[in-house]
């Protein structure tokens, strides 16, 4: 029997990983649960903007179908512009992107006196919406761009968080071409059947399009050291 559901699937194994994350590290998890939530609520609202603007003016591409189209439960992603697969996806790789730095090199913050900013994150989103209505960019693109826009602007305003930017980025990177790449394995047919390829560079790498490797450095590069970034910690 042909399985329908690879991304849920895909998702669940990522959610495992969350998961192992959040209990080997307790003392991380309140930043963890904060990166997911913050993530969540900063993407969410703006790939649904998207699909909403898209009715009444000339946008940019759209996350679904314009970038991929997997079957997901109940057709949400084609009916709102993204389902719950995807909420899921968006928190656990907030959440794990978040605290990855500090489990992975065994790091913990540490109170300060350094402002908080939000910037950042107000610049990605004027970008990603600049980009949306003025450019014929693919939505990933949109991303790649936005992250990296935001990320200037954090080594602008707190230099001492560079090394965190790309040495977060740099292993959640590796993190997630070995995940992506189990996946392929796991599902070979699903870059063919629900990466619209035409729409992207159609440059594969061990069968996952190049496009997903640029999006999770530069996601990594801006989020990374966001929970420090925010809060005015070190």
């Amino acid at each position: 029997m042909k399985m329908v559901y690879e991304y849920l699937i895909g998702v669940i194994i990522l959610g495992f990983f969350w998961i192992l994350l959040y209990f080997k590290n307790k003392n991380l998890r309140r930043e963890m649960i904060f990166g997911g939530i913050l993530y969540s609520s900063v993407i969410i609202p703006l790939v649904l903007l998207t699909k909403f603007l898209s009715n009444f003016i000339k946008i940019s591409w759209i996350w679904i179908p314009d970038y991929y189209n997997p079957k997901e439960l109940f057709d949400l992603g084609l009916k709102i512009g993204g389902g719950i697969e995807d909420i899921l996806f968006i928190f656990f790789a907030g959440g794990i992107i978040t605290i990855f730095y500090e489990a992975l090199y065994k790091r913990e913050p540490t109170k300060s006196h350094i402002k908080g900013h939000l910037l950042s994150i107000i610049g990605f989103i004027i970008s990603y919406l600049i980009i949306a209505v003025s450019f014929n960019f693919n939505i990933i693109y949109n991303l790649v761009i936005s992250s990296l826009v935001g990320f200037i602007i954090i080594i602008i305003q707190r230099k001492d968080l560079i090394k965190h930017s790309l040495k977060g980025a740099v292993a959640f990177t590796i993190f997630y071409f070995l995940f992506m790449v189990f996946y392929s394995v796991l599902f070979p047919n699903s870059v063919n059947t629900y990466w619209t390829l035409k729409n992207i560079s159609g440059i594969l790498v061990f069968n996952v399009p190049i496009e997903e490797f640029l999006y999770s450095i530069s996601f990594g590069l801006m989020w990374a050291p966001m929970y420090e970034y925010v809060k005015g910690i070190r």
